[in-house]
């Protein structure tokens, strides 16, 4: 019996010491296939090897190391099968330390450690060069990985480069950043001279902002409406439909050329069949006028109907005052009531002083003079005039 319990020890303490040594081995083979690496956006993103996993296979090779030892010993085995109990021990109690940063160092690609469970991103140098970013598309793609990670320093770099390299949208998004200067202060300059060749290359976007900075210069800047209408111009015909609607506006002001409301008409039925709100409510403003176009107030309700539909509060405000009025529609004050209080609610100052009106006369449902006070007071405070005015012609106070 005894010669059979050494057997059953023996071959115990060999199998726990192999088992203990395998799973001591288990990190390093995490750690080879989990190396450290970063993403195309510039950051890393993962440790080298992960910390609970050697706590784990640390655990498991020093219990199954000390439990053979002592097996080994009691089955007075020989040298090599305690020198295999204590290697599962001693590597346990390695893969132990290393997980709990007993040899947390860093070098140059080499390992960190980290707290188990946690990984922070380290700031990597942005390689803009032609080998890393060969092309406009991938310049674009780094920049907006870049973006992302809030690397704007990076993601300008990239989207210059890949202006440089022609990428006509490249163009555009470096010229937002120094527009709005996301990298230091803002450069109206640069941002023209890269909107303008954004521009030149097709981009409607680009188009646009050229327009803006050449139409509202800010500080130091010079008005040019000439270069203005022409880069809105390229912007319309480059299917950016808020460039037709700004030509319209040019036209409706006689803003940098002659008033033309015939023009105008035209820009802004161009922009709204390309979807565009605001397009849609001057136009159906030019029905209502008649601004270059016969006087006809029916046209402009589904026009109007369609912006607030989509949240254009312009046209709510308008079709509140068609629906209050009756014009091309049937009069309905009670949907006026509400269309205005909806859109006083998110301060439509115009639209509190036209339902303070209602209230005080009581059309459209009953009269409520204490809270017209209150509508017509917050009209005023908003800067309406007419609200003011009617506070004091109607003696009203607010509550």
């Amino acid at each position: 019996m005894d010669d059979l319990e050494n057997v059953s020890i023996k071959t115990t303490d060999r199998s726990l010491a192999i088992f203990g040594l395998i799973a001591g081995a288990v990190p390093f083979m995490i750690s080879s296939s989990s190396s450290s690496f970063v993403t195309v956006n510039g950051q890393v993103v993962s440790s080298v090897y992960r910390d609970t996993v050697a706590i784990g296979g640390g655990a498991v090779a020093a219990i199954c190391g000390l439990i053979a030892v002592v097996l080994a010993v009691r089955g007075k085995a020989g040298g090599s099968r305690i020198g295999l109990a204590v290697a599962a021990l001693a590597l346990g109690g390695y893969q132990l330390a290393r997980g709990f940063g007993v040899f947390a160092a860093a070098g140059p690609g080499g390992s960190s450690h980290l707290t188990p469970m946690h990984v922070a991103p380290t700031p990597v140098p942005v390689d803009t060069s032609p080998a890393h970013c060969p092309d406009g598309d991938a310049c674009n793609k780094q920049g907006l990985e870049l973006e992302k990670a809030k690397d704007f320093a990076g993601a300008l770099a990239a989207y210059t480069h890949g202006c440089e390299l022609d990428e006509k949208v490249d163009c555009f998004n470096a010229g937002l950043f120094q527009e709005k200067g996301k990298v230091g202060t803002k450069d109206a300059a640069q941002a023209m001279t890269l909107f303008a060749k954004g521009c030149k290359l097709g981009d409607g976007d680009a188009c646009m902002h050229e327009g803006m900075l050449h139409a509202q210069p800010g500080d130091g800047g010079t008005k040019d409406m000439t270069k203005a209408m022409a880069a809105f111009d390229h912007a319309c015909a480059a299917k950016e439909a808020h460039g037709c609607f700004n030509i319209g506006v040019l036209y409706r002001d006689g803003d940098g050329v002659a008033a033309d409301p015939k023009q105008a008409f035209e820009m802004f039925s161009k922009a709204c069949d390309a979807e565009d709100l605001d397009g849609c409510h001057e136009l159906g403003v030019a029905y209502v006028l008649g601004r270059g176009v016969e006087k006809d107030p029916k046209p402009a309700v589904p026009l109007f109907e369609k912006g607030c539909k989509a949240g254009n509060v312009s046209s709510c405000f308008s079709i509140a005052v068609m629906t209050a009025d009756g014009a091309g529609m049937k009069q309905d004050l009670k949907r006026a009531r509400q269309l205005y209080a909806d859109l006083c609610d998110h301060d439509s100052f115009d639209s509190c002083t036209n339902l303070g009106l209602l209230l005080f006369n009581g059309k459209g449902g009953p009269k409520d003079k204490t809270k017209a006070a209150e509508l017509l007071q917050k009209g005023c405070d908003g800067g309406v005039e007419l609200a003011c005015t009617d506070l004091v012609k109607f003696k009203l106070k607010k509550k």
